[in-house]
């Protein structure tokens, strides 16, 4: 039994980073692998991880922000040092072999993990820790000091580190989804307009996200109505929730937009959902409009359902959307771009069906669960061994 400390620093009602993580502990944890997992107070995903088998340790992390605000700095400074002397004591109770930070705003695993005499794997999956320089910089350096691998989920966040140098430690690993959840659900299209009591065959768009202004969900709001001028008859689902009050606040002033553009009856907020395969099934088209992206998960998960997708031309999202096969890149700053790709595609069915075909097939030869677990394993199998042989030279 091969045992690893996850350290997750996220507790959010919609999160990527929960997600693919638990599909990779999902793979891995029949394969021998032993997860115990630190996260935050008040994670919603803490029930999924203890149902795969985690022993969940619950910890206020010192997380970096893109701050140089001397009060915020002071702060991180004052609860850096806890909370790597609680890892490193966690680190030593469970026997853990190696050490996942899940993301890179927590440098304090892998200092835990280099003072207690183990290896660090680090995940990294934004492009946030780009700016401000200072900030990157320094955290660039302290990870390539104290990490035997970074795990990147794109080329647009393995870029801070090979930009600095550090590209041989790099792994690019996209996140995977499971397949044949969304092969099963594709066949029912029609969530939505039963859900909405829409007419048969009432076109659907879709955006699915954290409600926050950096996903870009007021702008799809204003797209709505670009499409409907075009498309009368069209539906929009705004799949997701906000968590911070400042995203509570923003959904109610996207709601007051909605009202305002006369899209009460067109625009609809569903909420949190847990059925995301049969969310996307019930789409025609997924609008992905997010200001920055590590990768862009929803649109895998379109793609797997057989769904084109409209999205944004940035960081990761271009590495899963191939324009004009799978789905169109939009320029980010004018949603009359994007608006124009989803009419196309509304009033095209045969296009819509080739496209969609297009993504289910890249889907499954670039973004499957079982394919992004495996890679994972051959990291750390990898790092394992580079620390056994070390171990046997300092020894001998």
């Amino acid at each position: 039994m091969r045992r690893v400390l996850l350290v997750h620093p996220f507790a959010q009602p919609i999160s990527g980073p929960d997600e693919s993580i638990l599909g990779v502990i999902g793979e891995l944890a029949p394969r021998g692998w032993r997860y115990d997992a630190v996260l935050p107070g008040q994670s919603p995903f803490r029930p999924r991880y203890e149902a795969l088998g985690c022993r969940v340790f619950e910890y206020p992390m010192s997380v970096i922000k893109r701050s140089l605000n001397p009060l915020f700095v002071a702060r991180y400074a004052w609860r850096f040092w806890p909370t790597v002397r609680f890892l490193s004591r966690l680190i030593r109770d469970t026997g853990a072999h190696l050490v996942h930070t899940n993301g890179a705003v927590v440098l304090g695993g892998p200092l835990a993990a280099r003072r207690m005499g183990r290896p660090s794997v680090v995940h990294v999956r934004c492009t946030a820790i780009a700016r401000p320089a200072a900030v990157a910089s320094g955290v660039v350096r302290m990870l390539g000091r104290t990490s035997a691998r970074i795990v990147a989920i794109s080329g647009a966040c393995a870029q801070p580190f090979a930009g600095r140098g550090l590209g041989s430690r790099v792994t690019v690993i996209p996140n995977g989804v499971d397949l044949e959840r969304f092969a099963r659900a594709a066949a029912d299209r029609d969530l939505w307009r039963r859900a909405y009591g829409l007419a048969p065959g009432a076109p659907v768009v879709g955006q699915v996200c954290r409600i926050g202004a950096d996903k870009g969900v007021r702008e799809f709001v204003d797209l709505a109505a670009q499409v409907r001028e075009a498309v009368p008859e069209a539906h929009f689902v705004v799949v997701g929730a906000p968590h911070l009050a400042r995203e509570h606040a923003y959904l109610g002033e996207v709601q007051d937009r909605a009202a305002r553009l006369g899209l009460g009856d067109r625009v609809h907020f569903a909420g949190r959902r847990e059925d995301i395969p049969a969310v996307m099934a019930g789409l025609d088209v997924l609008v992905a409009l997010s200001r920055e992206e590590g990768l862009g998960r929803t649109a895998i998960e379109a793609m797997a359902a057989g769904r084109p997708v409209v999205a944004n031309n940035v960081h990761g999202l271009r590495e899963v959307v191939s324009h004009g096969e799978t789905g169109f890149l939009a320029g980010p700053r004018d949603t009359r771009d994007a608006a124009g790709r989803v009419v196309a595609l509304l009033k095209d069915a045969e296009l819509r069906a080739r496209l969609g075909r297009a993504g289910r097939a890249r889907a499954e030869a670039r973004f499957s669960a079982a394919t992004c677990a495996q890679a994972v394993e051959r990291v750390y199998e990898e790092v394992l061994d580079e620390h056994a042989r070390r171990a046997d030279r300092a020894s001998g």
